[in-house]
């Protein structure tokens, strides 16, 4: 409770300066500290500040009951939609969980599924759904593949992940963006040959793409 003494502190200034003094610090350790569980501190410190200014000047008052009602809207509507799309992501996870339904359901709505576990970063939820997938042979190979192979390396399993990813090259052997996490991969494990192999691959279908070139000039630096 840093920031309450500080107001008592400066009450001995001009009316506007200690208004100033005391609104940006209380919007800095907003800004360093956004968690939820500041927010009783956050609530105490503004009725502490509302107290102050109910007896100084009503004009900034009401400007800042305005900026505060104005703030709690974009709160709540921010709070709200996040609720809703937790709602709906565990509403259609249900679901498809059942055996008998899952093939009703379109390929948007299980790409949607499967962007949403990687937004979350819920990697072993999305590595299980797609090897349900495999064996349903649900999705697209080239997808399933791919995707696995992604979670993979974001769980630093990389062997597997390069077993996925060399699987999903045949279907689509252009993609610059499986070649780019390929180059990662080898990159992780240290495979100096392999990440120039791939990086030329890249530059031989996109001859400015950046990514390529540094990885390119890394290596050729050894």
């Amino acid at each position: 409770m840093i920031l309450l003494p500080l107001g008592v502190f400066i009450f001995d200034l001009k009316p506007h300066l200690r208004i100033f003094l005391m609104l940006v610090p209380l919007f800095i350790y907003i800004i360093l500290n956004s968690c939820i569980f500041n927010i009783f501190y956050y609530i105490l410190y503004i009725f502490y500040f509302f107290l102050y200014i109910m007896h100084s000047n009503l004009v900034i008052f009401r400007i800042y009951i305005l900026v505060l009602l104005l703030f709690l809207i974009f709160i709540s509507i921010f709070i709200s939609q996040e609720v809703l799309n937790i709602l709906n992501t565990y509403l259609f996870i249900y679901r498809v969980n059942k055996l008998s339904s899952i093939k009703h359901y379109g390929i948007n709505k299980l790409n949607w599924l499967l962007d949403t576990y990687i937004k979350y970063k819920q990697w072993l939820l999305c590595i299980g759904f797609l090897e349900f997938c495999n064996l349903k042979q649900i999705l697209d190979p080239y997808s399933r593949y791919k995707i696995l192979g992604y979670c993979y390396l974001q769980t630093h399993y990389f062997e597997i992940s390069k077993y996925y990813y060399l699987k999903a090259l045949p279907y689509e052997p252009l993609d610059t963006i499986l070649l780019s996490n390929l180059v990662i991969l080898y990159d992780y494990l240290s495979d100096a040959k392999s990440v120039c192999k791939y990086c030329n691959k890249i530059l031989f279908i996109d001859s400015d793409n950046f990514f390529a070139s540094k990885y390119l000039l890394k290596y050729s630096n050894k």
